[in-house]
């Protein structure tokens, strides 16, 4: 059993592993999905497994940060050209808040 939990503290997906041999000194990966969606932040994993003939129990926890730029990062550039464009026009929008402001045109140093 795979269950995630946000950062507050909320179960937010839970999964299962398939059923696989266990072998001694042997490390094997294994893929799984818990959930689609949108994930960013930090997220606490805990996984439950057992096995052997006796039910032997195998606990582990980790945390996760969890940044998802392949399928938002157009997103980022969109937000970081506006800023960079915010940030060169920025003469042109105090000189456009004057003439809002007094209804004259602005000095002529801006």
């Amino acid at each position: 059993m795979i269950e995630v939990c946000n950062m507050f503290g909320a179960l937010v997906a839970t999964g299962t592993l398939p059923v696989r041999n266990v072998l001694p000194n042997v490390v094997r990966k294994i893929g799984t999905l818990v959930g689609e969606g949108f994930w960013l932040g930090r997220y606490v994993v805990m996984l439950r497994a057992t096995y052997g003939e006796k039910g032997e129990a195998s606990v582990a926890r980790n945390v996760i940060w969890v940044v998802p730029w392949r399928t938002q990062e157009w997103k980022v550039l969109l937000g970081l050209g506006f800023v960079l464009w915010v940030i060169i026009a920025r003469r042109r929008f105090r000189a456009f808040w004057i003439v809002l402001k007094t209804g004259l045109p602005p000095p002529k140093d801006y």
